[in-house]
């Protein structure tokens, strides 16, 4: 089938006319004539019925246009649920909290730009202009209102940096160089310059960055009054971090073909079960202990889902969480009481002995049920409790071999203390690493929540972080000081 455009058309009735002329005015007796006039007769009609044809498909599609009007009527409630939050909250920008730019926003920002993108049709009429101007004036609003949310995906906030250079405690690890020379009365000064360096050009009104301070710094100063003393007469047992290397040792016997990782957490709930279950201790010293080790367990869990994201990191971590709510609460370690009186008339090693003996058991029997396959896995909570309970046992029966005299209960128990705070003491070093890494929120829907609990996390670590400030580090990679077993291993290299 031929198709016949209005140009073509066109062409060939000026040929005929040309044509039609010349037979008229030379030839016009021709017999051809009448053939001639039937052709033009024939293209005429041609020519009208594609014009019609043009004029039908250059008219406006009404669904189109209720499409675009349906999608502009949702990025205008989205723009204006943003304002009032923002007006609600007291916010001094937009929060982009519902028109952040995203997959589903940009498929309806796509719809909403119809008119002015599509240069291709022509759109002669004043009501067509219009309609084409009025989207270009939508479009720059849609700009301004989703621009936050592109600023929001830089690591590097505003709220972030707010939280992390304001706070005195944290300077020296946190602060570039240059602002942790300057004086303490210019922090404020050298703050703003700094978290404007975003652009050369941006600047941050003063009276913007004092109100973000205001509330960071009321978030913080709530948070330092809930500071337990438990936690911190703990840490105090601790004068360095040899705890973290002590614990465990490669001459106990492996009772698996493939070791499994450490955590921060599980060797603290080991050591608690044991120091709990000896007897003639007081009852405040292991109630303190308790509550001590609870809620150091809150943290070193942060530390452990911020640092310690691997699979094998993720089970050990579920399966602490499980023995530490059974030990808490009904004094219990896998089904096995650890109240005093089931101790009571046995010796340090005796108690010792029983707790490698029974994880040993339990180790030896999961492992020939599953054909070995629960160690691959090891996500089993029995296997994982058992096997740290018989290293850790036998480790401290090792060490106590070399003593003229065997540990008194008393002894043991501030042993055990020390271990524990060594361990949580060297995992706390990494606290302002996770402040830091919860100011940089990506989700722009979830950054305002993240960098409130990262403002309560700094001011319930103050004295923490202040203590460890004391303390000489280790000369470790930065990402090494993540991980337990990275410590135990520069720890033994590092002994002469």
């Amino acid at each position: 089938m031929i198709m016949y455009s209005a140009r073509t058309v066109c062409d060939q009735f000026e040929q005929l006319l040309n044509s039609i002329h010349y037979n008229r005015s030379s030839h016009f007796s021709n017999p051809s004539y009448d053939s001639d006039v039937f052709t033009i007769e024939y293209y005429c009609k041609r020519a009208e019925k594609v014009l019609e044809l043009d004029d039908k498909y250059v008219q406006p599609m009404v669904w189109i246009g209720v499409y675009i009007a349906v999608a502009s009527i949702v990025c205008i409630l989205a723009m204006a649920a943003d304002l009032f939050h923002g007006f609600r909250n007291k916010k001094f920008w937009f929060p982009s909290k519902y028109f952040s730019l995203n997959a589903a926003s940009i498929t309806v920002i796509a719809v909403t730009m119809k008119l002015p993108v599509d240069l291709s049709s022509d759109m002669p009429s004043s009501e067509d202009q219009t309609a084409k101007l009025g989207s270009l004036a939508f479009m720059c609003t849609m700009m301004v209102n989703f621009m936050p949310s592109l600023a929001s995906m830089d690591n590097m906030t505003l709220l972030a940096n707010v939280i992390v250079y304001c706070w005195k405690s944290l300077k020296a690890m946190l602060l570039p160089s240059s602002l942790t020379a300057s004086a303490t009365d210019d922090i404020d000064e050298d703050l703003g310059n700094y978290v404007l360096q975003i652009q050369d050009e941006m600047e941050l009104a003063e009276k913007t960055l004092k109100s973000i301070k205001k509330s960071m710094n009321s978030f913080i100063s709530k948070a330092e009054k809930d500071q337990s003393d438990n936690l911190q007469k703990l840490l105090e047992k601790s004068t360095g971090f040899e705890g973290v290397e002590l614990f465990d040792t490669n001459d106990v016997k492996c009772l698996l073909p493939v070791e499994l990782v450490n955590s921060w957490s599980l060797p603290v709930v080991t050591l608690t079960c044991i120091a709990v279950a000896i007897p003639d201790i007081h009852k405040y010293a292991v109630e303190s202990l308790l509550r001590s080790v609870s809620e150091g367990l809150s943290y070193t869990h942060l530390v452990e889902e911020s640092l310690n994201s691997a699979s094998e990191y993720v089970d050990i971590r579920k399966a602490t969480k499980s023995l530490w709510h059974e030990v808490e609460y009904n004094c219990r370690w896998l089904n096995t009481t650890l109240l005093k009186s089931a101790f009571e008339g046995k010796t340090t090693i005796e108690i010792l002995n029983w707790f490698s003996d029974k994880g040993e058991e339990i180790v030896i029997e999961i492992h020939k049920s599953s054909n070995g396959k629960m160690v691959e896995n090891s996500s089993s909570k029995e296997l994982i409790a058992a096997n740290s309970m018989y290293r850790i046992a036998q480790t401290i029966i090792l060490r106590d071999q070399s003593n003229a005299e065997p540990l008194s209960k008393k002894q043991l128990f501030a042993l055990l203390n020390g271990m524990i705070a060594d361990i949580l003491s060297a995992c706390f070093t990494n606290l302002p690493r996770v402040i830091t890494m919860k100011c940089h929120e990506s989700v722009i829907e979830k950054r305002e929540a993240s960098v409130k609990g990262a403002a309560r996390l700094l001011g319930k670590t103050t004295k923490i972080i202040e203590r460890l400030e004391k303390r000489e580090l280790p000369s470790m990679d930065f990402d090494k000081m993540a991980y337990i077993d990275e410590w135990r291993l520069y720890l033994k290299q590092s002994i002469p």
